[in-house]
């Protein structure tokens, strides 16, 4: 008997011995990330885990933080296995340049359902100097920033869509003055998408671009359309920051913007905003929350594609060529065995996992109809019913999707779950961007001239339109000639100089069109 036990026990031992060992093998990833509301207990991190034989360990960083949060981590050693990077930055040739990516080559070829989920000429353009591709683009197409307004506000006090910087202005003062929500001291007139955080400054530009600013743009200079100048050089960037600060101090602009680390458009889903800036693609959504904060407000939102200011010049987003958000890049702290685990998710997330990455889970985040489609709920309908189902952290874990994932059409499932009428509206309002958008010609490149010094001359624009909106009485003119100076200071020349030589305008506008 005792023997028996002995013998029990060894293969009990043994046993455990095995699992640990078999939990040892498996592949953990550390994944630095940007996400706002992050849940670690959400439904899907453990679905990709068991369908890829993977553990991942998420660092989700704020929006406004994960930048500087980023660079601190690159710089201490401590390299995470996969990270958010765009070439448009300048550390990314650092990252480069000292070995902190690894190349991704080998990969690709090895896994088509990444490589042919983008079009040649996109790993062209994102091939480094030396030949190697060091980073996963994020191709997410043109979203408009606009200006998303609470219509059933205007229409309950007789206000037709503004059309003019002066008509936008008149009516957040209606707002104000008359709080058609019967809100009280909480309401605020506008609030931009984003409050501070880097690129803050570019949710402003639906009310900077009608005088001709949009932020970080190369546009033909007014004096020799031939050359290209940076948009915040142009003596109409005192009129912009001028309209913006008269906003604030009227109490029409948040008055935590440039200040808080809230999202504005957090207010705007709580129903306590009049007009905010937004993307119309998630028109959906922000109505939902609202009404979900407000069931019997009859809630509705329109868009202003774009404004025009005081001289007729007519606003609108930015397009950049081959513009690009944070991509996904592999440090060279990931091992082989890593690499290839990563590469893994990402080719099981373009394929047999698509669904689940895009509509979550039957009868919890989504309902195929008696048609035998399948339309996603609302998101507060499922944070209500089953909150670990939320579909945000959808995005969080699709950690770089493909360009398809952000097409607007009734094909892509992230999309069919809006009204026919929602989906036409926004459609349009997507047409009408095409006759005001604005090309920006500061191009993606890896240019060490303009790697070097962009983030040094994006950080004296933020400065210096923050001060010149926030402070009481600032005297604009001034000030100007000493924020030129302070530009030309960190190499702006250069870089403008660089930007012209890569461009020939009339070849881009080809390309845009």
């Amino acid at each position: 008997m005792k023997k028996l036990n002995f013998v029990l026990l060894m293969a009990l031992l043994l046993s455990l011995v095995g699992a640990v060992s078999a939990q040892d093998d498996t592949i953990t990833l550390n994944i630095l990330a940007r996400g706002d509301s992050w849940d670690p207990n959400n439904y899907y991190k453990p679905q990709i885990e068991e369908a890829v034989g993977i553990t991942l360990d998420y660092r989700m960083i704020p929006s406004s933080e994960y930048v500087e949060v980023r660079n601190v981590t690159m710089a201490s050693g401590d390299l995470p296995d996969a990270i958010r990077v765009s070439p448009r930055e300048g550390v990314y040739s650092e990252y480069v340049e000292a070995g902190l990516l690894r190349p991704l080559n080998d990969l690709l070829d090895q896994y088509p359902a990444v490589r042919d989920a983008y079009p040649p000429e996109v790993w062209e353009a994102n091939t480094y100097s030396d030949g190697n591709i060091y980073h996963i683009p994020r191709i997410t197409g043109f979203y408009p920033t606009t200006i998303a307004y609470r219509k059933d506000w205007a229409d309950a006090l007789g206000i037709e869509k503004p059309t003019t910087t002066a008509e936008f202005e008149a009516m957040l003062q209606a707002f104000q003055e008359q709080d058609p929500g019967n809100l009280g001291d909480v309401m605020v007139p506008f609030v931009p998408n984003r409050l501070s955080g880097t690129g803050f400054i570019g949710w402003i530009d639906p009310i900077l671009s009608p005088f001709g600013v949009n932020y970080m743009t190369w546009v033909p200079s007014p004096d020799d359309p031939s050359t290209l100048v940076l948009s915040h050089t142009l003596p109409s960037f005192k009129d912009a920051v001028a309209y913006a600060h008269s906003l604030y101090e009227q109490g029409l602009l948040d008055p935590t913007w440039g200040v808080s680390e809230e999202r504005g458009l957090f207010k705007f889903y709580a129903g306590i905003v009049g007009a905010t800036t937004d993307w119309p693609q998630f028109e959906h959504l922000r109505l939902e929350a609202i009404q979900n904060a407000f069931p019997d407000a009859n809630a509705d939102i329109a868009y202003i594609t774009g404004l025009q200011g005081p001289d007729g010049t007519q606003g609108g987003p930015a397009l950049t060529p081959n513009s690009q958000d944070l991509g996904s890049a592999l440090t060279t702290a990931a091992t082989d065995e890593e690499a290839d685990a990563f590469f893994r998710m990402l080719a099981w997330q373009y394929t047999d996992g698509y669904q689940l990455m895009t509509m979550g889970v039957e009868d919890k985040t989504f309902d195929v109809g008696d048609d035998g489609i399948a339309r996603r709920r609302g998101r507060d309908a499922v944070l209500e019913s089953d909150p670990e189902y939320d579909l945000y952290m959808l995005d969080r874990v699709f950690f770089a999707e493909p360009p398809y994932y952000f097409d607007y059409t009734r094909q892509n499932p992230s999309w069919n779950d809006v009204s026919d009428e929602m989906f036409y509206y926004v459609s349009s309002v997507l047409d009408q961007v095409n006759g005001v958008r604005v090309v920006n010609y500061g191009v993606d490149t890896n240019d060490p001239v303009i790697q070097d010094n962009i983030q040094a001359i994006q950080s004296v624009v933020d400065e210096f339109t923050t001060r010149a909106i926030l402070t009481p009485g600032f005297d604009i003119d001034a000030e100007f000639d000493a924020f030129l100076e302070t530009l030309n200071q960190n190499n702006l020349a250069d870089v403008t100089a660089k930007i012209n030589e890569l461009n020939s305008i009339d070849a881009i506008n080809a390309t845009v069109d």
